[in-house]
This record gives structure tokens, C-alpha cells and sequence, in this order.
């Protein structure tokens, strides 16, 4: 074997070496750390996909979603109706004078009930605390009419859209007063009791 043999036979052999030195060291430093790095990608990956199954399932839903959403929003908007966020009142005194007026009643007072327990004798506003979601408060009226006036007076209150109850009455003839049509005249005093959502 020739002297050029040989060092190409030693530099090949050498070389062997240090490609098995530079692999060996690859797979005992890089190689770990590769496949941790293969491992929590593909954790990763895994999480992506189960939260874009989650979110596909979402988007497929939202028309149904929406769907429930409008339902929603109309049933408030009706429950509004029958139970406002304010009490307002004014809106409900001029309400009950219409009707009042329509039935051939008089109404001579309309006021929110002042109760003693009230500080500073102001309008009682309930708070149930087991009803949470509404308040209510009671308003004192007092009326004239014929008995069937002031029957049909009280059918059409409960038949508004906003609730008014009639919590009292009381009936009481009037001294020798007839009405237009000849008919005896009762005084009625009563307590209404209206409601709104609590905010």
C-alpha cells in the first residue's frame, strides 16, 4: 500500500470519527431538545385545534344564537311594557284620568301613598328582597261616580298593558248626590299598586 493510500485511508478514518464524534454529540445535546420542542408543538398544536373545534361549534350556533337573542329582546321589550324602568307617574296619572274620563268618573286625587315609616314622609317605594328584579309603590285616588261607572273604571285599569293592581277599596255612598243621569253617586277611595324594574 502506497504512502498516499495510507493518508487517504487515515484522513477517511479520522473523518469517520469525527462524524461519529459530531453525531454522537448531536443526539446527546440537540436531539432532547428537539424532541421536547417536537412535544410542546405538537401540545400546541392539539390546543389549537380543540379551540378551533370549539370556536367552528360557536360560529355554527351564532344563527341560533341570534335567532334566541331577538326572541329575547322582544320578550324585554314586552315585559317593558307591562313593567317600565321607571315608575313615571305623570304618564300613568294621565293614563288613568283618560280612562277615568271615558268611564264617566271623577278623579279627584291621585298621590303616591306617604306612610309614617317612610324618612321624611316621602313615597314608600317596596323593595322585597325576595324579589329582587322589581320595585313597586302605591299611589292613593279617590273617585266619584255611579257604582257601574266606577266598576267599569277599575275593569279597564287592570286591563292596561302596565300592571296596576287595586290593593284597597273602599265604597262609600255620597250624601244625597245623584249623577247626571240620575243615578246615586259613590265615593270610592282606593290604593293602586304599580311596579318597575329595579335597576
Amino acid at each position: 500500500m502506497s504512502q498516499a493510500s495510507k493518508i487517504i485511508l487515515l484522513s477517511a478514518v479520522i473523518g469517520i470519527i469525527l462524524a461519529g464524534y459530531v453525531l454522537y454529540e448531536f443526539h446527546s445535546d440537540e436531539l432532547p431538545k428537539l424532541e421536547q420542542s417536537l412535544v410542546a408543538s405538537t401540545n400546541q398544536v392539539n390546543q389549537l385545534e380543540t379551540e378551533l373545534k370549539r370556536v367552528q361549534g360557536f360560529a355554527s350556533n351564532l344563527v341560533n344564537i341570534k335567532k334566541e337573542l331577538k326572541e329575547l329582546t322582544f320578550q324585554w321589550e314586552a315585559a317593558v311594557t307591562h313593567m317600565p324602568r321607571q315608575f313615571d307617574l305623570s304618564v300613568l296619572l294621565r293614563r288613568l284620568s283618560g280612562l277615568a274620563q271615558s268611564a264617566g268618573v271623577e278623579m279627584f286625587a291621585f298621590r303616591p301613598a306617604i306612610t309614617a315609616t317612610t324618612p321624611g314622609h316621602q313615597p314608600a317605594v317596596a323593595k322585597d328582597p325576595n324579589k329582587m328584579f322589581y320595585d313597586n309603590i302605591d299611589i292613593e285616588c279617590e273617585l266619584s261616580g255611579a257604582f257601574s261607572q266606577v266598576l267599569s273604571f277599575m275593569d279597564q285599569v287592570i286591563r292596561l298593558k302596565r300592571i296596576v293592581n287595586f290593593e284597597k277599596v273602599s265604597l262609600n255612598m255620597a250624601p244625597s248626590s245623584k249623577n247626571r243621569s240620575g243615578l246615586t253617586k259613590i265615593k270610592a277611595r282606593a290604593v293602586l299598586r304599580t311596579y318597575r324594574f329595579a335597576e
